[in-house]
């Protein structure tokens, strides 16, 4: 079994429980071997699993703030949201794509809450 395979298997339990974090779990680097496989080609997995389990989790507060600086720092990065720039033939578009998609989620929390500062 792959590690996309296993991932898509455990999101879509995490999924059917009502986006709850599983108690063996720790949702911080579990949220990180997502973003790890932001970039996938498998739509279901990508869209529907990784997207919407990490927009669940950082909207209801399962992440601390410095886990949600972390995710907005990473997703931000150049493995992330600068991923593959100007290549030509391949899927980074994907990767690059997706992450885009995390800083929103974060400053909505922020709007609330107002943990992102210049330090």
């Amino acid at each position: 079994m792959t590690n996309e395979q296993e991932l898509k298997r455990e999101l879509q339990a995490i999924q059917e429980n009502h986006y709850a974090v599983p108690e063996d779990v720790d949702a911080y680097p579990y949220a990180q071997w997502m973003l790890d496989a932001i970039g996938s080609t498998d739509a279901e997995l990508r869209d529907h699993l990784i997207y919407s389990t990490l927009a669940k989790w950082i909207t209801n507060g399962v992440f601390r703030e410095k886990e949600l600086r972390g995710l907005l720092l990473q997703a931000l990065s150049e493995d992330y949201l600068f991923y593959g720039i100007g290549e030509v033939g391949t899927n980074s578009v994907f990767k690059r794509a997706f992450s885009v998609l995390i800083p929103p989620l974060v400053l909505t929390v922020h709007e609330t809450k107002l943990f992102l500062n210049n330090r």
